[in-house]
């Protein structure tokens, strides 16, 4: 994207008819970018600076649930980030920083966030203590609990 610093494409999404494509910069921060026709000169960036914040250094996830785009950032500093759209421009976070604990600092990539039986699913990597999954209900996220029978 003209910039040697965004080194990692993290995540891809369509959503709204376009390709979305999240990357890390560990300067500035996360950005995301997007194509309609995707032939390598239509790219625009929709978000930069790590969505206000160098800390969310990588958009590590893209995923449509919804009728709208979410992105979930990797955060050292307060943790993961989860950011929601229904436009692909203006963007408002959707959760507590680390889902109120600083060390879900990430999810596992793009491959611990899903959708499954109608619900939104993403998996952090906490390694102060063990890792976790939420699910989205009502726009609000809560841990969901494993049981063994």
């Amino acid at each position: 994207f003209g910039d040697d610093d965004n080194d990692v494409i993290s995540s891809f999404a369509g959503f709204l008819g376009q390709l979305y494509a999240g990357t890390r910069h560990d300067s500035t921060g996360a950005q995301v970018w997007r194509c309609s026709v995707c032939d390598g000169i239509d790219w625009e960036q929709v978000i930069g600076d790590g969505f206000g914040s160098t800390q969310n250094a990588e958009a590590l996830s893209l995923i449509t649930f919804e009728d709208a785009l979410y992105c979930v950032t990797r955060n050292g500093d307060t943790g993961a980030q989860v950011w929601r759209t229904l436009d692909g421009m203006a963007w408002r976070r959707n959760a507590r920083p680390g889902f109120g604990d600083a060390n879900n600092y990430r999810p596992y990539w793009d491959n611990s966030v899903a959708i499954f039986d109608h619900r939104l699913l993403i998996g952090t990597h906490n390694p102060a203590n063990g890792g976790q999954i939420w699910v989205l209900l009502r726009q609000v996220f809560l841990p969901q609990t494993l049981s063994r029978k």
